[in-house]
């Protein structure tokens, strides 16, 4: 769904709507088709050439969606419209998705590319994907019951100064098929840390859960100068690894990040190896 445009996928507790490939019933499976993306004009904190925080006069970010080459002007997401819509999407269930366009290109379940706030996603299903779950690439919008289940990668990722709200999820990994599967991966932008607006959502009353044994990494990762508010979650069963990472610059308290601007609070992590890691700001530990 291009810049300008929006969707109205409005299914019922009833009647939900079903995304999926073009295969028969029984023969689908992850990557049988690419996936929806939604590409809005809210504001990103990276992307093609000189733009954002610095530049005169203001040149606002856009950047280009993953999996799309560069040259489409269709891919292109990001602006300054913090309170723009890319429409609804509710009781909708996307499954299957990621095809792999190239190696190591796949696209995500449902990828969030620079939407506003005036859009609504909520009672979502994102199911058996062969890469991401559900990715932010930045903007404000906002997510609540979803759930993300069997994803090849991550369950819910974000970056490029996201600051969004998601409310109300589930992330249970099943068996990974990257390095590094994850609960939740967040990062703020990978080769300018502190760069803003910085990525800080409030994410809130969800779970994250492995099967035993299943191929994954940690439960949730926070690096790359990630800041954010999370409350009221349950790690549980990454049985492989760390239930929470909280690494790299951003984190520390001397810039403004923990307590202040990153924060993880009234959660609960069981049954994880080790559940709380020593970090010494070590981006390999």
């Amino acid at each position: 769904i291009t810049r300008g445009a929006e969707i109205e996928s409005r299914g019922t507790v009833d009647n939900p709507i079903v995304m999926s490939c073009a295969a028969a019933e029984g023969a689908r499976a992850p990557g049988c088709w690419g996936g929806l993306a939604l590409l809005g004009e809210a504001v990103i904190n990276r992307g093609i050439g000189t733009c954002g925080e610095g530049t005169n006069p203001f040149v606002p970010c856009e950047d280009n969606l993953e999996g799309l080459p560069a040259t489409d002007p269709r891919s292109l997401f990001g602006g300054e419209d913090d309170g723009s819509s890319c429409g609804t999407v509710e009781y909708t269930r996307i499954e299957f998705a990621g095809n792999e366009i190239s190696q190591d290109n796949e696209l995500n379940g449902l990828t969030v590319g620079g939407c506003g706030s005036g859009t609504t996603l909520d009672f979502i299903q994102v199911h058996l994907g062969l890469d991401d779950g559900v990715e932010f690439f930045g903007g404000t919008s906002n997510i609540s019951h979803v759930i993300v289940d069997g994803m090849g990668d991550d369950g819910i990722d974000w970056d490029q100064g996201y600051t969004g709200t998601v409310s109300k999820f589930i992330s249970h990994h099943y068996a990974g098929r990257t390095d590094d599967p994850r609960g939740i991966e967040a990062d703020n932008f990978g080769t300018e840390t502190s760069i803003t607006p910085r990525s800080a959502p409030t994410v809130e009353f969800g779970t994250v859960v492995a099967n035993t044994g299943a191929s994954h990494d940690q439960g949730i990762v926070l690096r790359r100068g990630t800041w954010g508010n999370l409350t009221g979650i349950v790690v549980f069963n990454f049985d492989t690894n760390s239930g929470i990472d909280i690494r790299d610059d951003g984190w520390d308290g001397a810039d403004g990040g923990w307590p202040n601007e990153l924060s993880v609070t009234m959660s609960c992590f069981d049954s994880n190896d080790p559940n709380f890691p020593v970090d010494d700001n070590d981006e390999s530990t």
